[in-house]
């Protein structure tokens, strides 16, 4: 685990340390602009300037505590002091200008706290004058000390004035960012892109016209992996870019992938100062990031395994204190033991004794014996017969063999007595137990004596009491009975036997439920539990029992539950006295007054007596006074007439009238008044009373509260009338053929036969608003509702009501009194609006999705009982599905349509398919079309119901019946390709496509055949052909390496001679001589490379070779070392963009970019050459560019160039083979990619070539 941290930790500062010097050489590279002649020095020398970057950055390594681990000779520089006056000193130890306080006083102690990355500026007066620094603090960890703070102070003063005087709006201006390999990002002050170098453009996967132009926010995710909303990153960087120096954040690609970038953003300003534009340059930390994870997930694996191994460690730790305070107190606890025995043996009243078993000697005796014996303990250690004279004669004998018994077994157990020395007699319990070693031996005897004299004497005083209660339980005049618990009977006395005529064994039998009569046993039990749970003492009732001859008797009963003295219940003691002759004169009185009372009545709940001539009034009866009034509030006819409702005035003064004057009687029903301003329906009737001469003198009335009948009447009129609706509705669901004439029919129903106000459909529509759209209404006025906007919206006033609430819900609402509900405020001033009372809101489901409302209204308030709603609610439940009905016949129908033209378009396609197409079912073609059949030579009817078999060759037979399994099995078949007859019994080949279908409601299997007869035997010609062609390739390379070595060896002797002749000879040859010499050893040595390039030529095949995924940016590096001399010595500047992995050979793909680099070199202008190579993404490839700025190429020779030995310059201008470009060529067709050039005289030329992309790329 250790290693595997401290390679993660030097991997990240590895990483760390490349990603700051090229940030550092960025910045130089853009303020070397200004200074070409330096650039061209740092340029020959790169490796310098990179030293130089990290030269100029001052560095410091401190530790938690705040001491100085390691500091760079910069930093020494700037404070002023040696490497010893600081290494291992606290910062707070050393003078630093006061302008550095702040980076280790707040930042240092913050980047310790968060374990995050602070950066920021500050200013510095140094001998140059007043310098702009950017300091980053980054939290590092080391072996030696796990917790480390690394600090980077960066001179940026230059930085923005540099990056202001850049050109952007020319190509030369932009070459300094376009050579970097870092993100350049110019913006507009709004955000928009102006300008990314090609490093950016590649990086990004965009092409310049896809990104120019565009919002940065392109370039950003909603949120980071870590779930930070990066969309308002972009302005808040832009509204204050100061702020935001040096920003981290995750960027995303035009792939979609997403990279870390970290960003260096720099504000430019106009002349008046503002903020014109701003530059950004950005570096890949993707790896940083990743790094970073790693080590937090290692650290805390780490952290983990010392947690648990700590934790290991405690609970060891406790287990041996554990062990150790177990030992202590077992020690504790035998001396405690000892200790408490001894106070216990002496403070309580029972007697302590140990024995010797063997010898039966007293050990010890508690000072209680003294007490309970009235003797002294020393009679008992001197003397063993001192014990048995104290003991009661009667009992000598016993307590001699449970004595024995001790001696032999080690256990005693008696009770006996004893007689003091003053004569009284007192009872001891005496019990023992043995004292045993830790082989098991018995070891002494010890035991406890116990004084129980006043137990004893109360036992005899308990058994005295029982048998008093006995004898008073037996003799008593009234019946009694001992019962259990579990209501068993344990006993019954004499007078309970006599009463019931049963007897005690009976009794014990039956139980007293068993005699009682049914209705009070549930009662009875009630009571039972009350007593058992201490709600009640006792209970008193008159109950009903039957005799053993089955007559009835009632008798007072009184139950109490008996508990001992702990308060433990015992059992329950009934006592009963027989009541049966008072219980039947009581019935007898009670029977007498029902009847007085039912002949008293006047078949009516009130009866009042009018007085014609005084119209005074006189109530009496079981009802009065009625209506809640008092009697003074019905003392005259007027009063008693103001009750009556003003509707119902008229016809009972016309009644009563009539009946007094034609003296027949009076029967009417009315309404009433009640006191507390419900109205209430009466039935009053009555009779004139006349005197002698037949004159009228008072009216003898009575009145019958009917209004629960009257309501009862009224409410099955509206339930009626309601089922007469929804009947009249079914009828209309069951012919409705459309949905708007069923909604308006539903509507017309409601209010004709329903007998309802008004009633509305309405539509919810889900949109802005949620508006409820009315589509059907009728009743009174019903047209304006078309005017009234209604929603189920509930952020407004118009969604709060009934309608909203319902839709909302799913469930009907009703609100009984629409003027004062809160919900419906909103609508209460409309004049159509005022007649109605109450409404019920019913939701319509379609699909159970809530799709509208049926809205019905009442003019009668407190409408619509749970009856009314149930029938209303099987109205919009039937109205739901008569819209779900018409909506899917519609569906339906449209689906028909739909299926029918597809249909005839399948059928149309098949019938004209230029491949042959079959349905196989059941062993059997039930389907071929035209072309199948024809292509053959058979009609469709000859192929029709036979077996697929019939047509296969017998080889392939058994093949596609396995394949036909497997496809019935759900598997998924490639094509295939199998042989067949046709109608003349000649081979053919097929190629079949086949998937599993569902045929007239049963598994068939379809298949796609296309003959590919003439394919094959093309194939077979084509293979044959490419055999004779590698026999031919293998003679040729076979006559190419004996051609290589019989040509290069005359050649050898050749150039020797010739050197030889110079070496020995030099003086007799002529100078002309010499010159021919010279030029035939050239020539000698160039035929030499003409005839290794030819080899090379003839070596580059791609069936021998298995390429593999490589790094082509590592295949470049290594064409660039190869060149290094030629490179030094043309001046050349050669940059690459970040190359991607490619499948290829590595050692080809270096020999194309070497033969490629050096064509550009050899091939330069006057100026310095300056090659850039470059790859981008085409779909599944990437196209690698080689560009540079030599005299270029006439485009009329761009396909010769590539041809081998072909040349455009002779040998004494440009040297050469003629092979170079001939073998790119060869190399990168044979990896399967094209090679081109683009190119102008005297503009340079740029080498493309594309190579596969491998397929996780």
């Amino acid at each position: 685990m250790q290693n595997e941290q401290d390679a993660v930790k030097f991997e990240y500062t590895t990483e760390i340390e490349r990603q700051r010097r090229e940030n550092e050489i960025i910045t130089n590279k853009l303020g070397s602009q200004q200074q070409p002649c330096i650039q061209e020095t740092q340029m020959n020398e790169p490796s310098e300037d990179l030293l130089s970057a990290i030269s100029q950055d001052h560095m410091y390594v401190l530790t938690r505590n705040g001491t100085f681990f390691n500091v760079s000779p910069s930093a020494l520089e700037t404070i002023g002091l040696k490497e010893e006056e600081v290494i291992g000193k606290n910062w707070r130890e050393i003078e630093f200008h006061e302008n550095l306080l702040p980076l280790f006083e707040k930042n240092l102690e913050k980047t310790f706290r968060t374990n995050r990355t602070c950066c920021g500026e500050l200013t510095m007066p140094t001998a140059a004058g007043v310098r702009s620094y950017e300091y980053t603090l980054s939290p590092i960890r080391l072996k030696h000390d796990p917790d480390c703070v690394l600090v980077i102070l960066r001179d940026v003063t230059e930085t923005a004035e540099t990056i202001s005087d850049l050109q952007w709006n020319d190509e030369p201006g932009q070459r300094p960012v376009q050579s970097l390999n870092s993100i350049v990002l110019r913006l507009h002050v709004d955000g928009t892109i102006m300008f990314l170098n090609n490093f950016g453009l590649n990086f990004f996967g965009y092409a310049k016209h896809e990104i120019l132009g565009k919002n940065v926010a392109i370039l950003l995710p909603e949120k980071d992996r870590f779930g930070l909303v990066l969309s308002s990153l972009p302005d808040e960087v832009l509204k204050n870019p100061q702020s935001y120096k040096h920003v981290e954040n995750e960027n995303i690609r035009k792939d979609g992938s997403r990279a870390w970038v970290s960003w260096t953003n720099t504000a430019l300003f106009d002349e008046r100062g503002q903020i014109k534009e701003i530059v950004c340059i950005g570096n890949d930390i993707t790896r940083v990031k990743e790094l970073e994870e790693r080590l937090t997930r290692s650290n805390e694996e780490l952290e983990q395994r010392v947690i648990e191994r700590t934790a290991e460690l405690e609970r060891t730790n406790r287990q041996l204190k554990l062990e150790i305070a177990g030992r202590r107190a077992i020690q504790k606890s035998l001396e405690d033991s000892e200790e408490r025995f001894r106070l216990i043996a002496e403070k309580v009243d029972d007697v302590f004794w140990i024995v010797d078993p063997h010898d039966a000697k007293v050990l010890y005796v508690s000072p209680a014996y003294e007490k309970v014996w009235g003797r002294s303990r020393e009679g008992l250690y001197t003397s063993r017969g001192d014990f048995p004279q104290n003991v009661h004669p009667d009992d000598r004998s016993r307590v001699f063999e449970a004595t024995q018994e001790l001696l032999l077994e080690g256990s005693f157990c008696c009770d006996y007595r004893i007689i003091r020395p003053d004569g009284t007699i007192r009872w001891i319990e005496d019990r023992s137990f043995p004292v045993r070693d830790s082989d098991k031996i018995l070891k002494y005897v010890a035991g406890v004596a116990r004084d129980i004299t006043e137990r004893r004497l109360a036992e005899i005083r308990l058994r005295e009491s029982e048998e008093l209660f006995r004898r008073t339980f037996d003799k008593a005049p009234i019946g009694a009975a001992l019962v259990s618990m579990d209501l068993r009977v344990l006993r019954v006395n004499e007078a309970l036997c006599k009463m019931t005529q049963y007897s005690e064994r009976e009794f014990a039998k039956l139980g007293m439920c068993g005699v009682a009569h049914p209705g009070e046993v549930e009662p009875d039990l009630e009571r039972i539990k009350q007593l058992e749970r201490g709600v009640i003492e006792s209970y008193s009732a008159d109950k009903r029992y039957f005799r053993k001859d089955g007559k009835m008797i009632w008798v007072d009963s009184s139950v109490r539950l008996i508990r001992d003295y702990m308060g433990n219940p015992l059992y329950y003691l009934p006592m009963m006295t027989e009541i049966t002759d008072r219980k039947i004169a009581e019935f007898q009185l009670s029977e007498s007054e029902e009847r007085f009372r039912l002949a008293a009545q006047f078949a009516s709940d009130f009866v009042y007596e009018w007085n014609l001539k005084t119209d005074s009034v006189r109530t009496f009866g079981t009802g009065a006074p009625p209506l809640g009034y008092s009697d003074e509030e019905f003392e005259n006819i007027t009063q008693w007439i103001s009750k009556i409702h003003p509707d119902d005035i008229d016809r009972v003064r016309d009644g009563v009238r009539n009946s007094i004057e034609a003296g027949t009687p009076y029967s009417e029903e009315y309404r009433v008044v009640h006191k507390d301003g419900s109205y209430r329906y009466w039935w009053g009737r009555g009779n004139a009373l006349r005197d002698e001469e037949g004159t009228a003198y008072k009216w003898i009335g009575a009145a019958s509260d009917v209004t629960d009948r009257k309501i009862t009447e009224l409410r099955l009129q509206r339930l009626n009338r309601a089922l007469r609706m929804v009947n009249a509705c079914n009828e209309l669901l069951v012919r409705a053929s459309s949905e708007s004439s069923l909604l308006e029919g539903i509507c017309d129903v409601i209010v004709n036969t329903g007998g309802y106000h008004m009633a509305w459909i309405g539509f919810a529509l889900d949109i802005e608003g949620k508006e409820v759209r009315p589509v059907a209404w009728s009743g009174s006025e019903s047209e304006h509702l078309q005017s009234v906007h209604v929603s189920w919206d509930p952020s407004r006033p118009d969604g709060q009501g009934p309608i909203a609430q319902a839709i909302r819900s799913g469930e009907y609402c009703v609100v009984t009194d629409i003027q004062s509900d809160p919900g419906t405020q909103c609508w209460n001033d409309l004049p159509f609006f005022q007649k109605c009372k109450s409404v019920a809101c019913l939701p319509l489901f379609v699909h159970k999705k809530i799709i509208g409302i049926l809205t019905i209204y009442s003019d009668r308030e407190e409408a619509y009982d749970a009856e009314e709603i149930s029938l209303l609610m099987s109205l919009s439940e039937d109205l739901s599905y008569g819209l779900t009905t018409l909506r899917l016949r519609a569906a339906h129908e449209n689906m028909a349509k739909v299926l029918e033209q597809r249909e005839k378009q399948y059928r149309l396609l098949t019938d004209n398919s230029l491949t042959g197409i079959f349905i196989f079912q059941n062993e059997r073609l039930v389907y071929v079309n035209d072309r199948l059949a024809s292509t053959y030579g058979y009609s469709r009817e000859e192929v029709l119901g036979r077996e697929p078999r019939q047509f296969l060759v017998e080889e392939d037979r058994e093949w596609a019946m396995a394949q036909k399994n497997s496809l019935f099995q759900g598997a998924e078949l490639e094509p295939a390709e199998i042989r067949v007859y046709d109608k003349a019994g000649n081979v053919r080949w097929v190629q079949v496509y086949v998937s599993s279908i569902e045929h007239n409601s049963e598994p068939a299997i379809m298949g796609n055949i296309v003959d590919i007869t003439d394919r094959k035997k093309a194939e077979q010609n084509l293979q044959e052909t490419l055999s004779r062609l590698e026999m031919v390739n293998q003679e040729l390379e076979q006559f190419t390496y004996v051609s290589y070595h019989d040509l290069k060896e005359p050649l050898r002797n050749i150039i020797t001679c010739l050197q030889m002749i110079e070496k020995h000879d030099r003086d007799r040859v002529s100078e002309d001589g010499k010159m021919l010499m010279i030029h035939a050893v050239e020539g000698a040595h160039r035929l030499v490379r003409l005839i290794d390039s030819l080899l090379d030529y003839t070596k580059i095949r791609s069936s021998e070779r298995e390429d593999v995924v490589i790094s082509s940016e590592s295949s470049l590096t290594t064409a660039i070392e190869n060149l290094d001399t030629v490179i030094r010595e043309s001046g050349a500047r050669i940059t690459y963009t970040p190359l991607p992995d490619v499948k290829a050979d590595p050692v080809l793909l270096t020999q194309v970019f070497q033969n490629l680099l050096s064509n550009a070199i050899k091939f330069q202008c006057e100026e310095r050459s300056k090659i850039h190579v470059s790859a981008l993404r085409q779909g599944s490839e990437y196209v690698f560019a080689v560009q540079d700025n030599g005299i270029g190429i006439d485009p009329q020779y761009f396909e010769r160039i590539f041809v081998i030995f072909q040349r455009l310059f002779s040998a004494d201008e440009y040297p050469g083979t003629g092979t170079g470009l001939a073998i790119v060529k060869k190399i990168v067709e044979s990896h399967g990619g094209t090679v081109w050039v683009e190119s102008e005289l005297g503009k340079g030329s740029t080498f493309l070539f594309s190579l596969p992309a491998p397929r996780s790329a």
